[in-house]
């Protein structure tokens, strides 16, 4: 039997390397139901999205798993206590270079008595063998030709020197894309396969589909790397950023260069994934959800009741949601009886405690007719959508911690096999005179975890919806809330 597959406990001997806001529960749960292994991209991620990944993954599989780690002390202190108590599957050791014994050894130590597998990814043969002495069961080995952080070898050079010196099962990443590439890899000894860029464009990939569209274009010059001065360089697609970037490194030291590209790439990879932003990374957050098995009418019906407690939590998880309450005449609203489906969500305000990915956030949701928008159902049926609830205004309590507004607004389409959510958030936004105006001071950001937490929630917790509504509408759908 194949090494890799026996020791990760999988059927096929490829890997799905974790990409930062990528390799989220829909994508990973798919490779891992497909026999591979998939790696949740959680590395630098807060504790409670970390956590909410890992629930919602393990609702969509029940095969092996796992999650990444970044090998910097501070980053393994927070994750650890999150491997100790919800025990993963597989610990992704992530390395650039320069990987300290005795830091390996503390922390696959702790990570296998919490029942873990190790996998680790190195760039440095040196690094290689002391992470294989640390106690590592698998070893990726990652060439210049991989996407993301790389270094200075070929895949074609790591991976025999590697399989020479290593007795435990490697793994060759780093320019592989289809069966030629993994056929190469066999022929220099490897024993299993990882690869990302390979799955940006699948349909579970929750990124933006102008960067699966860029990623299906591009040619074999259409990368550039980018970051030599921070010793950590990054291959990416060329666009106005990487310009940007290159002209820094181009015309000053490199510990200048350094400190000058680290504002100007912050939050680059985010924008791009999930904004769509392919030139440098500015725009709303957009997050498409696939729901086979649900109707319209199912999801009508939930947008109009679940505000009561009796239906809230059968999505919502109290982890993520502690709280969340609507008034009294807002409840009357939804229990008349004479008041249609489609109005019993309208100018109703949730008052809401909730997670999505930066902490506890205590916000007022209030829902109103999308006709405020401009849009009219006249022109949402040409289009063959449907706007349930209207829109969200989302504001911070008075008082409560933060103080960022921001619009939500969720469309509906019929597909042939359910229902597809189009959902779109613009934060540090209101509502002007019928239009979405940004309301932040210059030179104030929404910080970068804030949008990606939402965006990531809002998968998880449409994905949860979908494989739960059919049996609640069918238990729930006729009787009096």
């Amino acid at each position: 039997m194949n090494r890799v597959c026996e020791v990760l406990g999988i059927e096929k001997p490829v890997i799905q390397g974790p990409m930062a806001w990528i390799s989220t529960a829909p994508l990973v749960a798919a490779v891992s139901n497909a026999g591979g292994l998939d790696v949740l991209g959680v590395g630098f991620a807060p504790e409670g999205f970390i956590r909410e990944q890992i629930a919602a993954t393990r609702k969509l599989t029940d095969k092996p798993f796992g999650m990444n780690a970044i090998m910097i002390p501070d980053n393994l202190e927070h994750v650890t206590k999150i491997v100790e108590e919800e025990k993963p599957p597989v610990m992704y050791a992530d390395t650039i270079a320069g990987l300290d014994i005795d830091l390996c050894k503390k922390y696959f130590d702790i990570w296998h008595e919490a029942g873990c597998r190790i996998v680790v990814k190195a760039s440095f043969i040196d690094d290689a063998l002391i992470a294989a002495k640390a106690g590592a069961d698998v070893m990726i080995v990652k060439g210049w030709e991989g996407g993301g952080h790389v270094i200075f070898e070929a895949t074609t050079v790591l991976v025999p020197q590697a399989v020479d010196l290593l007795e435990l099962p490697v793994v060759a990443s780093g320019g592989l894309a289809d069966g030629r590439g993994i056929a190469a890899a066999v022929a220099m000894g490897a024993e299993g396969f990882e690869m990302g860029t390979a799955f940006m464009a699948a349909k579970e990939n929750v990124v933006h589909p102008n960067v699966k569209q860029e990623v299906l274009e591009a040619g074999d010059m259409s990368t550039v790397i980018t970051g030599y001065s921070t010793d950590e360089p990054c291959r990416q697609i060329k666009n106005k950023l990487a310009d940007e970037l290159i002209a820094i490194e181009a015309e000053n030291s490199k510990a200048v260069a350094a400190e000058l590209l680290r504002p100007v790439a912050e939050s680059s990879l985010k924008k791009a994934m999930m904004e769509g932003d392919m030139e440098n990374g500015a725009g709303y957050l957009a997050v498409n959800n696939k729901s086979p098995g649900v109707t319209l009418e199912m999801m009508k019906w939930w947008f109009a009741w679940h505000p009561l407690e009796t239906l809230r939590y059968k999505i919502w998880n109290p982890y993520c949601h502690p709280y969340a309450a609507i008034a009294d005449v807002d409840r009357a609203k939804i229990q008349n009886p004479n008041v249609p489906l489609e109005d019993k969500i309208v100018d109703v305000v949730h008052f809401v405690v909730e997670d999505i990915g930066a902490g506890m956030q205590d916000v007022v949701i209030h829902f109103r007719p999308v006709e405020e928008l401009g849009f009219t159902k006249e022109e949402l049926a040409a289009s063959h959508c449907y706007a349930i609830g209207g829109y969200g205004l989302v504001e911070n309590r008075e008082g409560a911690k933060g103080k960022t507004p921001a619009i939500m607004l969720h469309f509906y389409r019929e597909t042939a096999d359910g229902i597809e959510s189009r959902t779109r958030f613009w934060m540090g936004y209101r509502i002007v005179q019928g239009h979405p105006v940004c309301v932040l001071p210059p030179g104030i950001r929404v910080p970068e975890v804030v949008p990606m937490g939402l965006a990531l929630h809002n998968v998880e917790e449409f994905s949860h919806l979908a494989s739960i509504l059919p049996g609640v509408y069918q238990e729930f759908g006729a009787l009096p809330l």
